[in-house]
């Protein structure tokens, strides 16, 4: 799953809104991120954690998902914009910060 170093550079030289006007002209779909916050800019292959309402004992499996984000992968978190399904917390995005 690994970029390749001149891929990675081009896309980080591209402006959000090149990049949506050209995958809009593939077919693919508007859609918004949000709850972001900084400045930086992230450029990688991308890896969705889907969240669903908390059912317990599950962080178990949460945990094994951040294990297996792959170095240089963007993490990210769909939680259906729901106010129940909690993203991970500090101790787990340190890990994939490591």
């Amino acid at each position: 799953m690994a970029l390749d170093p001149t891929l990675r550079d081009a896309l980080s030289a591209v402006t959000v809104a090149s990049l949506a006007r050209a995958l809009a002209r593939r077919g693919v779909p508007a859609c918004s991120l949000s709850g972001l916050a900084g400045s930086g800019r992230a450029v990688g292959p991308a890896v969705t954690l889907r969240m669903i309402p908390s059912r317990g004992a599950v962080s178990h499996s949460l945990a094994q998902a951040v294990e297996a984000v792959p170095e240089g992968a963007v993490v990210v978190v769909d939680t259906g914009r729901s106010g129940l399904a909690l993203p991970f917390g500090a101790i787990l995005a340190a890990r994939l910060a490591a």
